[in-house]
């Protein structure tokens, strides 16, 4: 059996209804097994049956949590620190909807709202971790999903812009997921491009360094055929419902 390191490590899920960032949590407790203690505060918006991971806090917007976040920093200077952003909303283009505010409200929560918590979570490397929760949908748009395509497609070149560039940046993993069954796709039916829970938790142990990642990794391909070819997006385009949720 591995040493036990003395160094503590503090997780905060940042979207702590999310099924994504759970099993992210999953994974990082088996990748960090060989550390004294690993502790996990969740921030979420509203009290739901869904079982949460360590301690929860409740908030009104996510960028309260970062007050949090650098006080716990500021009073333990030695302790490691993983933050994980994974919240979001999806909501089908449909033509009861206006659609220029549907796209706003995309673009705030899916796009801004991740960018402005990295911002002030500047520098990244000053902490052990930083996830991020975008989706394969940033690298094509999807028809009856294209302002939630198009948000998440928005924040990856803003984060390209933003972070990448920069020293130091193997801490920030920037996950990419097909689809997985859970509150964000409540009502929408299973795309032939599938993960789950347990195959992120695998994945998120075994990774080392950031970037953007994939899950499964083999999506990577499936998306540049995707961009070229309108029929497989219609292929692989499904109803969807309203619904606002952490991912």
């Amino acid at each position: 059996m591995d040493k036990k390191l003395n160094n503590d490590i503090q997780i905060f899920l940042i979207g702590g209804n999310s099924t994504i960032g759970q099993a992210i949590i999953k994974g990082l407790k088996k990748k960090y097994s060989n550390h004294n203690e690993i502790g996990v505060t969740s921030f979420a918006r509203n009290q739901t049956e869904f079982k949460n991971l360590g301690d929860v806090i409740y908030v009104k917007n996510y960028i309260e949590s970062i007050l949090h976040i650098k006080e716990v920093k500021l009073k333990n200077p030695n302790l490691k620190i993983i933050v994980i952003i994974s919240f979001g909303v999806l909501v089908e283009e449909k033509n009861d909807i206006s659609f220029y505010n549907n796209l706003t409200h995309h673009l705030d929560v899916n796009t801004f709202q991740p960018l402005k918590i990295l911002s002030v979570l500047k520098p990244i490397d000053s902490f052990l971790e930083v996830h991020l929760v975008s989706s394969i949908l940033a690298d094509f748009i999807r028809p009856s999903l294209y302002s939630y395509s198009f948000s998440k497609s928005f924040l990856e070149i803003l984060l390209k812009n933003e972070f990448y560039g920069e020293n130091n940046m193997d801490n920030l993993y920037i996950w990419k997921p097909a689809y997985v069954a859970s509150k964000l796709n409540e009502g929408r039916g299973s795309s032939f491009i599938k993960t789950n829970p347990e195959k992120i938790e695998k994945i998120v142990s075994i990774t080392k360094s950031g970037g953007f990642l994939y899950i499964p990794k083999f999506t990577a391909i499936l998306t540049r055929v995707a961009k070229n070819l309108s029929s497989v997006i219609k292929l692989i385009d499904r109803k969807s419902k309203k619904y606002e949720s952490d991912i």
